[in-house]
């Protein structure tokens, strides 16, 4: 079962079924909003930034949760709790730690919809680009935290302005990556990023989402 925390002024925490994170999945998708308060993601797979095309010349950034389909950024919250054995506030590259440690394996991936739309051809490269980090402390004031993404050994993002580029390919995804996630104190992060098509961007639409991990 996938334990799940709602944002709000009063926190409670409840247990969700499989079932009912579908649906809650699958609600999201068709309506094309996410819960009224963010729910909290805290074990198990999950490409937390998710591309997907919207037309030959357009993509969205969404989220893919294991099991269901892609749902709206903002769905869910990430959860990255203090894990000693791990270095501190780190959700880990490895499957196998991320069971070990019952934490998040959050990565990113593209919808094979990128090449099927005529959005992508394959070898073009999506372009990810880390906008902005926002850290709010746990009292609520604004903070200097900071957030490294890397892929092994490689690090990828340290910080706003930071660019990954992610070769799109056929098949059952365009492309799927997971990484060490590293943040440097407690609180809430707004990540901010910003994705399109580096290989035509002259004719091209990016598009921007907002993903938030609650460090704790």
């Amino acid at each position: 079962m996938t334990e799940v925390k709602e944002r709000s002024t009063t926190v409670r925490a409840r247990v969700v079924s499989p079932l009912a994170a579908i649906v809650l999945a699958l609600a999201a998708a068709i309506f094309g909003a996410g819960p009224a308060h963010a729910a909290t993601w805290t074990s198990g797979h999950i490409d937390v930034v998710y591309a997907e095309a919207t037309s030959a010349t357009n993509l969205t950034l969404r989220t893919h949760p294991d099991p269901g389909p892609s749902v709206p950024a903002g769905t869910w919250d990430i959860a990255v709790p203090h894990t000693p054995a791990l270095g501190g506030y780190v959700l880990p590259e490895s499957y196998s730690d991320s069971v070990a440690y019952d934490l998040p394996f959050a990565g990113f991936g593209g919808s094979s919809n990128l090449i099927s739309s005529g959005a992508f051809s394959p070898g073009d490269t999506l372009a990810l680009r880390l906008d902005s980090v926002v850290h709010t402390n746990p009292n609520g004031t604004p903070g200097t935290g900071t957030v490294t993404v890397s892929h092994g050994g490689t690090t990828w993002y340290d910080g706003a302005g930071d660019r990954h580029d992610f070769s799109v390919r056929s098949g059952s995804s365009a492309f799927h990556e997971h990484a060490k996630w590293v943040f440097s104190a407690p609180g809430t992060y707004e990540l901010k990023f910003y994705g399109y098509n580096s290989t035509t961007f002259g004719s091209w639409t990016g598009s921007t989402s907002t993903y938030t991990f609650v460090v704790s």
